[in-house]
């Protein structure tokens, strides 16, 4: 009897060069260059970013400083992709962004990754205005507020199949800022809809616009199980995923009640605050570097990925927009509980990204809780891959944010043996590792 070894891998291409089987002068077999290489997601606020470690040896240094020597090389793409042989696969794409060296005893280079993305929507501030006589829709402006900033040629800017329906509805009287990357721009004007903008670099550099997955009105998440193989995941499409034995190397939950007043993330208003008369009496107060440091750290950027200060002064009126105030308070339940787990990178759950879904069943097989996947890191060294994840939900034990889904994927599991009295462990076995793959 024979059957292959499945086992996760992970690629490091430096533009055409191999990094895990790069062939040093000298030597007859390609040798890995690179190890431990993570990669690290964020459903909104930050871009991706990763890092490898170089092999600290002589002549792998001697590659490295050939690369980083030469500009035309470090500008080039570094891709990083984890998959299975003939399975499932997620790719990345990346540029140089850095690098710590350490020497002595313990000799380690740690080179950094950054997104494209970052060079493109957090470069270049400007100042920016749109006024409209009749007001325009919110899709409209973003095509506008690309051109502005001259990012219209990327394509960055992708919905999903709700926030698209949002976006034409809900109408621009006039938007402006001064002092403001495209990042913030966009972030600014759809989260005063309700959005959410997903920054990724999955196979190319795109900022995705979700809404609260309990505002979907026909919410499409697609079985992991039947994702094809050998192709990186849609970042603009939710996925679900079942969690269970083989799968968990260890998880908790917790809920933890906020006053009313406290909000659980960052939604910019849709309209401008009125201001004091004392305030607008005095339009341009004295801004120190000590207080504009001190104001800096307390807030949290709103942009897909970091902001290159903190000086936007965003002003924003919308008409029928009566739908914004409602997605905001209902992305703010979402993230009421919060779910961490760190997981084996099983051929299923290659490709898990921000905003997919997971479900976690009861034992008894009577309710599957429903979870946002809020971060993802991926993680590989020494042959091992894990992942780990965050994710969030409202208040609630065995409720479903999206009853209908959930109840799909609960009756996926209970035909599949992974939850009820005929469930078994062989089967979240061939649910993990499908036989495909054998």
């Amino acid at each position: 009897m024979t059957g292959n070894l499945i086992i996760p891998r992970c690629e490091v291409y430096w533009g055409s060069d191999n990094l895990m089987l790069y062939q040093l002068p000298g030597s007859q077999e390609g040798q890995p260059l690179v190890f431990n290489v993570s990669v690290d997601l964020q459903d909104t606020g930050n871009s991706p970013t990763g890092s490898f470690n170089w092999n600290p040896t002589g002549p792998a240094m001697a590659v490295y400083e050939k690369f980083v020597g030469d500009s035309n090389k470090m500008k080039e793409q570094i891709v990083v992709r984890f998959f299975y042989a003939n399975g499932k696969s997620i790719a990345f794409k990346f540029v140089w962004s850095g690098q710590e060296l350490n020497y002595g005893v313990d000799m380690g280079v740690t080179v950094k990754l950054r997104s494209e993305l970052d060079g493109v929507v957090n470069a270049g501030l400007r100042s920016y205005a749109q006024a409209y006589d009749k007001p325009a829709d919110a899709q409209s402006a973003i095509s506008k507020l690309e051109k502005q900033f001259g990012v219209e040629s990327y394509g960055l800017v992708k919905y999903t199949t709700q926030a698209n329906e949002d976006l034409k509805k809900a109408k621009v009287e006039n938007a402006y800022a001064s002092d403001i990357v495209f990042s913030s721009a966009l972030s600014n004007l759809i989260k005063a809809n309700g959005n959410i903008p997903f920054a990724s670099n999955i196979d190319q550099a795109a900022i995705v616009l979700f809404t609260p997955y309990t505002w979907e009105k026909e919410p499409q998440v697609l079985n992991a199980v039947n994702a094809p193989a050998q192709q990186s995941p849609n970042p603009a499409q939710r996925y679900g995923y079942l969690l269970g034995p083989g799968i968990i190397d260890t998880i908790s939950r917790s809920t933890e009640w906020q006053p009313p007043q406290q909000t659980n993330v960052n939604t910019p208003v849709s309209s401008p605050i009125p201001k004091s008369k004392k305030e607008e009496g005095n339009q341009n107060p004295e801004v120190t570097p000590e207080k504009n440091a001190e104001d800096t750290s307390k807030k949290k950027t709103s942009a897909p990925a970091n902001t290159s200060n903190g000086r936007s002064s965003p002003t924003i009126r919308m008409t029928d927009n009566e739908d914004g105030p409602k997605k905001q308070e209902l992305l703010n339940r979402e993230k009421q509980s919060k779910l961490s787990a760190d997981l084996f990178l099983c051929p299923v759950l290659t490709g898990i990204k921000p905003h997919d879904i997971v479900f976690v069943p009861s034992l008894s097989g009577q309710f599957i809780e429903d979870w946002v996947v809020e971060s993802v890191s991926y993680e590989y060294d020494n042959g091992a891959a894990y992942v780990n994840l965050q994710a969030t939900r409202p208040y609630g034990l065995g409720n479903a944010m999206q009853e209908k889904v959930a109840k799909e994927f609960q009756t996926f599991a209970q035909s599949q043996g992974l939850v009820g009295s005929n469930a078994t462990l062989d089967a979240w076995t061939a649910y993990a590792w499908p036989n495909s793959l054998r």
